[in-house]
């Protein structure tokens, strides 16, 4: 009980049993693992070594400054550590160079960049599928001459329809990618992230790369394959807070910031607010929370940044834990009243104190 404030418990064995999920079920390829912003929130220092110890050798991260945290913690020669979104320049390069990171190229402009400064014995070069970053893959076809000179190539591509098995944006990208290889048949070629993985094995090409489907956020509606998988992942957080006290409410009095009670209510102020791993804010739709056979509701006109209350039809008290978030299912409670997205979930959770368990 860390000063009865909301925590967040983090299972690197389920960490590890997800990985290895992932890799099994794409043996034909290997498996990198997405890790931006400080791994979601969690923290490098330990998921990449629990990851190391399983098999993991290929880790992304958004940019060259993260890079060189996880560095320090992976100073491993077989190691491969690559941001997706450094500031391509001489000096930015020499940088990555000397710690032996493998640049990402999001632009033509960078590939001159890197050819002319920065031709080192790795990178990955961004093929764009419709999103804000990459290159068109008829101009990568325009450089095979001299991209095919480099001698660890990584063409990566993302859906941005993955979600969707049905979108014909998927096979599309699928046959450029195809052609790409064409161009390029000693590079390394990427295309399914956790969500094109259950698109198919013709998705999974040379490397697919799991994110938040290492903590076991995977969610597809029309997606049996995904549906079926998910009985095999855990979910590797448990967000849990504790209650404060309990007090009553008369209608008419003062509810929250600029609210008044349209009702009598028993409430109970459990020690989670915005600020510290309650993953919404301001919501109408309401937020049930089970504690001991009981259904408590938050009352969402009371939410700040370190409380929110709950009501209750009983006193309860004060230093009673109680769990707001354990499962998927709890996860896409969440996703529903927010309309968020499992990555931006994960990070607001990751507000709150943490503590890994084994």
């Amino acid at each position: 009980m860390l000063e009865a404030n909301s925590h967040v418990l983090i299972s690197k064995q389920s960490l590890r049993s997800n990985y290895q999920f992932f890799a099994d079920y794409v043996s034909s390829a290997n498996v990198a693992v997405v890790l931006k912003n400080n791994g979601f929130g969690y923290g490098y220092a330990e998921i990449t070594p629990a990851l190391y110890a399983q098999g993991c050798r290929r880790f992304y991260v958004a940019d060259v400054e993260e890079a060189l945290r996880m560095r320090s913690f992976m100073p491993h020669q077989d190691v491969i550590i690559a941001p997706l979104f450094p500031l391509i320049s001489q000096n930015s390069l020499h940088t990555m160079r000397k710690a032996d990171l493998t640049p990402s190229l999001n632009s033509v402009e960078d590939i001159q960049t890197y050819l002319r400064y920065g031709c080192g014995k790795s990178c990955v070069v961004r093929v764009s599928f419709g999103l804000n970053v990459g290159v068109p893959y008829q101009k990568i076809a325009e450089l095979k001459g001299e991209l095919g000179k480099i001698k660890q190539l990584t063409v990566l591509g993302h859906l941005p329809f993955a979600d969707d098995k049905n979108s014909s944006h998927n096979t599309n990208a699928l046959k450029d990618m195809i052609a790409l290889r064409q161009h390029l048949p000693d590079a390394r070629f990427s295309l399914a992230s956790t969500a094109a993985i259950f698109l198919g094995s013709e998705f999974f090409m040379d490397e697919a790369r799991i994110g938040v489907g290492l903590f076991g956020a995977v969610h597809f509606s029309n997606n049996n394959a995904a549906k079926n998988a998910q009985d095999k992942i855990s979910f590797a957080l448990k967000l849990k807070a504790y209650t404060r006290h309990s007090y009553s409410v008369k209608k008419g009095q003062i509810l929250g910031y600029e609210s008044i009670a349209k009702e009598d209510m028993q409430m109970v102020v459990v020690s989670c607010g915005y600020a510290n791993g309650l993953p919404i804010q301001k919501s109408k739709e309401p937020l049930s929370l089970p504690y001991q056979g009981k259904s408590l509701r938050l009352v969402p006109e009371t939410l700040s940044m370190y409380n929110a209350s709950f009501a209750t039809n009983d006193i309860i008290a004060s230093g009673e834990e109680v769990t707001l978030l354990k499962s998927f299912e709890d996860s896409m409670q969440f996703r529903r009243i927010e309309k968020i997205n499992h990555s931006e979930l994960l990070l607001r959770i990751s507000r709150a104190h943490q503590q890994f368990i084994p």
